[in-house]
């Protein structure tokens, strides 16, 4: 076990408390060639043995700094082939320039959902600090984002952790150089102040410390951990008032018994209220003070009351009842196929099931494509292994397969409770089976047991894409 640098022991002490890392795993690095990332490629590089990692790292040359950026992958190429590592690098042009960091982030995640499939990663690294923690906050705290906002960045989301999250810059630094790796870069874009991220990091901060508490940084990252701990609790109290407050709940909409939920205070309220739109929508970003007190403002109404709030969300409120609805769902539901099943010909090219198209193909497995392996909406079974007649739907009650990697069965409820969907989102994902069992969750996972291996010789492909619906007028003009 490594235990000579204080800076591995606060890493390994926090990946256990956060139950970051399990022992065999596979991580993909963000690698960017900065201080940050390199100390973190180091350091889980000498983690490596400890806890039975396979690392492979991940650089994105977005070509915003012309030789620098140049520069930042050769950096990441030399050293990772020192540490004997294997580097995926991405070379892009952004598109747009009207929202850069938006659209690096658009790029960044579509790389690595690609590099997941892949390689079968089980989860990615990323070398945010407790700076990012404290700047995070302070945006947050100047736009108004609440309780949520103020909890800054979270050790672990879905299959991304964070490792460096306890430590400071100037620690990383301090390791880098105790470590004696040189030569890490540094992006120049960070001094200058022409964005509000980089006014707090290099002007706000370093006033606070000077002018109200040399230990703000820290203060301020102790208070996030609570702020963290103050939003949890607040959550769960909420999501169980509105358990109880819901009366009926369908695609696109929820009933809540005005009776159940007025128990709560506004700041429970506020919190359900979310948490609702959240369901509807698939997200609760976007959800502020000023649609709160909206929705707040038409309870106390005799009889019926209706507003609108951002992203199709209509509230009525129906004497005892508040309904929320969210119009582009609701829609989308009705496009879902009436049909309980659709049978496969896998003779036959192209199927469509509701508003999705599906594309089959039997190929041998010298024929298979690197494309395929990047797209999670297609998939590739062992075609001996497939009791024809294949079919699609949707899910059923008391679904079980063997999602790809595990050994026995799993309820597909569960499985989609782990993969944070919602129930509505549950109810439109395409289920194929054959004659036997489920052998696919479009976009999500394959069984294991149609699963490809060395043996394989053919292999059926099945690749579901989303119709576009265009309008009568469209199609005529399309003709013309």
């Amino acid at each position: 076990m490594v235990t000579e640098d204080p800076f591995l022991q606060k890493l390994r002490d926090y990946i256990s408390e956060h139950k970051l890392l399990k022992s065999g795993d596979t991580l993909l690095v963000g690698f960017s060639g900065g201080p940050d990332s390199t100390a973190l490629l180091h350091a889980l590089m000498l983690l490596r043995l400890e806890y039975r990692l396979t690392i492979f790292a991940a650089h994105i040359n977005y070509n915003l700094r012309g030789e620098d950026s140049i520069a930042d992958m050769q950096f990441a190429r030399e050293l990772c082939s020192e540490y004997g590592i294997a580097l995926v690098v991405k070379d892009v042009t952004v598109q747009t320039k009207a929202n850069l960091e938006n659209e690096a982030r658009r790029i960044r995640f579509d790389f690595f959902q690609s590099l997941i499939t892949l390689y079968k990663i089980d989860r990615i690294a990323l070398g945010h600090n407790r700076d990012d923690v404290v700047e995070t906050m302070l945006l947050h705290l100047f736009r108004g984002a609440g309780i949520t906002g103020l909890k800054g960045i979270l050790p672990t989301r879905e299959n991304i952790i964070r490792p460096l999250l306890p430590c400071s810059r100037e620690e990383i630094i301090a390791y880098l150089s105790r470590m004696k790796i040189k030569g890490w870069r540094l992006d120049r874009s960070n001094l200058e102040n022409s964005y509000t991220r980089n006014r707090i990091r290099n002007s706000f901060i370093p006033w606070l410390v000077e002018n109200v508490n040399p230990r703000a940084p820290e203060v301020l990252y102790e208070n996030s951990l609570i702020f963290r701990e103050a939003d949890d609790y607040l959550r769960d109290v909420a999501a169980r008032l509105l358990k109880k407050g819901i009366v009926s709940q369908s695609p696109g909409e929820i009933s809540l018994d005005l009776n159940v939920i007025s128990r709560g205070s506004r700041i429970i309220l506020f919190y359900l209220f979310r948490a609702a739109i959240g369901i509807l929508t698939g997200s609760e970003t976007g959800f502020y003070h000023i649609h709160f007190s909206q929705i707040c403002e038409i309870i106390p109404v005799k009889g019926s009351k209706m507003l609108k709030l951002p992203g199709d969300i209509t509230v009525r409120k129906e004497y005892s009842r508040l309904i929320l609805s969210n119009k582009a769902r609701i829609e989308q539901g009705e496009a879902r196929d009436k049909r309980d099943f659709l049978e496969i010909d896998t003779g036959k090219r192209f199927h469509v099931f509701g508003n999705r198209r599906i594309m089959t193909k039997r190929i041998s497995y010298n024929e298979i494509k690197r494309s395929y392996y990047e797209d999670r909406y297609t998939a590739m079974l062992d075609l001996e292994k497939v009791s024809l007649p294949v079919t699609v739907g949707y899910r059923k009650k008391g679904d079980r397969f063997v999602p790809m990697g595990m050994k026995g069965t799993k309820k597909l409820k569960d499985f989609f409770i782990d993969e944070k969907f919602s129930k509505f989102e549950r109810d439109t994902v395409l289920i194929f089976r054959d004659r036997e069992k489920i052998i696919w969750v479009s976009g999500l996972r394959i069984d294991d047991r149609v699963k490809l291996n060395e043996e394989t010789q053919s292999v059926l492909l099945l690749k579901v894409e989303k119709i576009r619906v265009r309008s009568r007028k469209q199609v005529l003009r399309k003709k013309r």
